[in-house]
């Protein structure tokens, strides 16, 4: 019996001494032991992604592109010139457009938001199409810049000071939380009519923490937090992590204006009452557009809080009663009975 016990005890010692030695092997070649990494993974898909072209013939029709500071002389000369030219891609984002009766979100995470592409008033924004021109006006969607967050949205204060989550009209809180978030927790409680958060971590859910437009403010980016959820009257501690960039529905109108140029590609005209700020253009992707006073700020920090990002170009009154409307294109509709937007009616493209 004793004999056995060294024989295993002999045989554990090896095997121990087997993975120890593997394991240096495997990080001195560079090998991973734990191969699944959703982080990483994404890293990997945005980094091989390519969003930069420098010659005219590289780009994809029926899209929208970023053309950088193209310079003095004849746009078609220089759009085929061998170097010179960067060309950017607009940034498609994970959305809720999808949902009904909840307000137009864009979500990111630390990953991707790097790669929104900024526009300045000497870029052009150029279009390029075999088949279609946009005559009947170019839909563009404004959005506030919200920060870090949970990746859920929506909350609504109750006369008792709580705030809750309600179910949309389809009964699984479609809209609200981020599918690629750990806030998808929240589908667990799909039959339940409404959700309260009450703390997250220490830390009172109240007015104050949540913002007019229900986006829970004031969290650290990519911390993770023990959040308490009532469903009724029984409550359950929930970690979430603030690692959602969230951009809200500020504004919509259209504009109409464009340039033909000689070869492969029309300009799209910037008004220039167009203001520092983040935009989605015709449902293809996000810019973030550039003021010339704002510039310097902007290429030292993309997301610098010193610059006024959600200035809202079009004016209203909370009866939806039009101050300021330089686009002429305002409409009143549901999702901007809450707060002072713009909205255009049908339009977009004849293919």
């Amino acid at each position: 019996m004793k004999k056995n016990k060294q024989i295993i005890i002999a045989a554990i010692v090896i095997a121990l001494f087997t993975i120890a030695v593997l394991t240096v092997i495997f990080i001195k070649k560079g090998v991973k032991l734990d191969t699944y990494d959703p982080v990483a993974e994404e890293e990997e898909i945005q980094q091989n992604e390519v969003r930069e072209f420098t010659n005219i013939n590289q780009l994809y029709t029926d899209s929208f592109y970023i053309w950088s500071n193209p310079g003095e002389g004849d746009l078609a000369e220089l759009a085929s010139r061998e170097k010179g030219n960067t060309f950017k891609k607009l940034s498609s984002a994970d959305n809720n457009f999808n949902a009904s009766s909840v307000s137009h979100v864009l979500w990111y995470n630390s990953v991707n938001d790097q790669y929104i592409p900024t526009m300045y008033e000497d870029d052009l924004l150029i279009y390029i199409s075999k088949t279609s021109i946009p005559y009947d006006g170019i839909a563009w969607e404004r959005f506030i810049d919200c920060g870090y967050t949970l990746g859920v949205i929506g909350f609504t204060e109750d006369k008792s000071g709580y705030f809750r989550l309600n179910r949309t009209s389809n009964e699984n809180y479609e809209g609200l939380y981020y599918e690629k978030s750990d806030a998808s927790q929240i589908t667990a409680f799909e039959d339940v009519p409404a959700l309260f958060l009450d703390k997250i971590g220490d830390m009172p859910v109240r007015k104050g923490t949540i913002s007019d437009i229900g986006i829970i403010e004031g969290l650290n980016k990519n911390t993770v937090y023990k959040c308490e959820w009532y469903t009724g009257s029984y409550f359950r501690d929930i970690k979430m992590t603030a690692s959602t960039h969230v951009f809200y529905h500020l504004e919509s109108f259209n504009t109409f204006k464009y340039e033909f140029k000689h070869d492969k590609f029309i300009v799209i005209d910037i008004p220039n009452w167009f203001k520092t700020g983040y935009y989605y253009i015709n449902g293809a992707g996000l810019i973030r557009y550039v003021k010339k006073k704002d510039e310097e700020l902007v290429k030292s920090d993309a997301f610098s809080t010193y610059v006024d990002w959600n200035d809202p170009i079009i004016i209203v009154d909370s009866e939806g009663n039009i101050i300021y409307d330089p686009t002429g294109t305002y409409t009143v509709t549901d999702e901007d009975d809450d707060d002072n937007s713009g909205s255009i009616g049908d339009s977009g493209w004849e293919e």
